[in-house]
């Protein structure tokens, strides 16, 4: 049974069977369960490997620098080969980096493997959100939404998977992570989607109007990306070191990742009935007034939960947004992708910064400050909307 119910154009339009939908979802499970591993398993690494605790910090920067350099193969390769094509490939990128991992004897094996498994996550990442952009327009919100929560299913099954993984557990968890990517391989032969070369994003706008549209969306989704990694990677440190204990910052910060994923899945209903744009703006707003308030130190543990609700459905409906703007703009949406890929670098370091400077009680003005510059470049998109064709 086809998951899209119409489509304008048999030519562009991407379809997915009830599979290889469900393959899309697991999919983003895997790369949240991935992504969330290392911080957990840092000092594990260290033993594994007999490097300093630095060293295997890195292993983090590997990762994502990998996945900013796989947003090419997954934005060339939607463009030019059958999405089938690309969603195989890079789900083999992730089960041969993972497979790396687990074998991996020195330190060098197995950074070159990560960076491996980076470049199959961002060309994961970049590939399945262009694709389901191409939908059909009934139920595309509905389709992103619940794709998208699988990555906050997954960031919460992350470090409950590394819960008392010893050094000699290693091997053991990530080849269950190879093995998962090379099962997913077969739910993309379901996957309907043909080559999408640009030639309808070139004529879906003016190109005055279309330049506008995308910078805002790439300076959005920049701050976006920010936002959300600064606030994963800094609550639970901020809450711990204002004086709770590190049972309760953990617990918060998987409560963080269970609304999350919780509300994404709500996405398409709440589209429904607000539509795109004011779902975005009133979900950042709300973000400002989350992260105002985890500057109370009794309201912290309560205020994050809520800053996850209040985003989760930004990354997703914004999305929607940009693909009703700029029609079947994939090379859009993928540059979109790779620019946010690069907000989740510069968020965390940004407030690194602030912290340095002036104490981790900045930390929540610091996401409250991303919020607000987030909301006030998705409003100019409404003081005048620029016209689509």
């Amino acid at each position: 049974m086809d998951t899209d119910a119409s489509h304008t154009d048999s030519r562009t339009t991407v379809t997915f069977t009830a599979v290889a939908f469900a393959g899309a979802i697991g999919t983003f499970v895997l790369i949240g369960v991935t992504s969330s591993l290392f911080g957990p398993l840092l000092t594990t690494f260290a033993q594994h490997f007999n490097v300093s605790l630095a060293t295997a910090g890195t292993a983090l920067s590997l990762y994502y620098a990998g996945g900013v350099v796989g947003v090419a193969p997954g934005w060339i390769g939607a463009a030019r080969l059958p999405g089938a094509v690309v969603l195989s490939s890079a789900l083999a990128a992730v089960g041969l980096g993972a497979l790396g991992v687990a074998l991996a004897h020195d330190w060098l094996a197995f950074a070159l493997s990560i960076i491996v498994l980076g470049l199959g996550f961002g060309a994961l990442a970049t590939a399945v959100n262009s694709l389901l952009t191409r939908t059909a327009e009934r139920g595309r919100a509905r389709r992103l939404s619940l794709a998208n929560a699988g990555f906050g299913v997954g960031a919460i099954a992350g470090p409950l998977l590394s819960v008392g993984v010893r050094v000699h557990d290693l091997t053991t968890l990530f080849l269950g992570v190879a093995i998962v990517a090379f099962v997913l391989v077969g739910t993309t032969r379901g996957l309907h989607a043909p080559a999408h070369r640009g030639e309808h994003a070139r004529h879906s706008a003016r190109p005055i109007g279309r330049r506008r549209i995308l910078v805002t969306f790439v300076l959005a989704y920049v701050l976006y990306e920010a936002l959300e990694s600064a606030t994963s990677g800094w609550m639970a440190t901020q809450l711990h070191q204002t004086g709770y204990s590190f049972t309760t910052s953990a617990v918060v910060n998987a409560v963080f990742w269970a609304t999350f994923a919780a509300t994404r899945l709500l996405g398409g209903p709440a589209h429904h009935r607000w539509h795109d744009g004011p779902l975005v703006l009133v979900s950042l707003a709300a973000g400002i007034l989350c992260a105002a308030a985890a500057l109370a130190h009794v309201l912290a543990p309560v205020a994050y939960p809520l800053l996850g609700v209040a985003l989760a459905s930004v990354f997703p409906i914004g999305l929607v947004w940009y693909a009703r703007l700029s029609p079947l703009d994939s090379d859009g949406v993928s540059m979109v992708m790779l620019f946010a890929m690069i907000g989740g670098v510069i968020g965390p370091g940004g407030v690194d910064l602030a912290v340095a400077h002036v104490g981790v009680r900045v930390v929540p003005l610091a996401l409250a400050i991303l919020a607000v510059l987030d909301l006030a470049v998705f409003a100019s998109l409404t003081r005048r909307p620029p016209r689509p064709h």
